[in-house]
């Protein structure tokens, strides 16, 4: 009987997913470098817009841009 490499890939990455949510910097990390991967190489005007299209408000990328000066 051969087995379905598909069906063994989802239940890995099931049980992966499972076990990652008991261990929170495990978890934090992985969040980490999913989000940071989007924006790593965003020129700030590129990064300003991208917060726009996901509904940050204006006052709040102005905060975070403002809060990495000090």
């Amino acid at each position: 009987m051969a087995i379905d490499l598909e069906e063994v890939k989802k239940t890995y990455a099931d049980n992966e997913a499972e076990d990652a949510l008991s261990d929170y910097k495990y978890a934090f990390q992985v969040l980490y470098e999913h989000f940071y991967d989007y924006v790593k190489d965003l020129n700030e005007e590129e990064l300003r817009e991208y917060l726009k299209d996901l509904n940050w408000d204006e006052e709040d990328i102005d905060w975070l841009f403002d809060r990495e000066e000090t």
